[in-house]
């Protein structure tokens, strides 16, 4: 899979989109699953640089069935 990674970018064959780009590509995917009619969405994120772009891309989603399910939600 690919993501928004930068954290990683400095590790020999780690590969990482542009913030921008993973924005943008969750907010495509996401659409184009509701559009196909699906009554709700799950999004796992397993980051913590990844957090801040999903949750940006499904506001512009203005959809009430999107969940964005972060693993990584800061210190226990």
């Amino acid at each position: 899979s690919y993501g928004y990674y930068p954290a990683f970018a400095d590790y020999a064959g780690s590969c990482t989109l542009s913030g921008q780009t993973f924005e943008q590509v969750v907010e495509e995917l996401s659409g184009s699953l509701l559009n196909y009619g699906c009554s709700a969405l799950f999004v796992l994120d397993t980051g913590i640089s990844t957090m801040e772009p999903v949750d940006r891309a499904l506001s512009r989603l203005k959809s009430k069935r999107t969940l964005h399910l972060k693993i990584y939600d800061g210190p226990r």
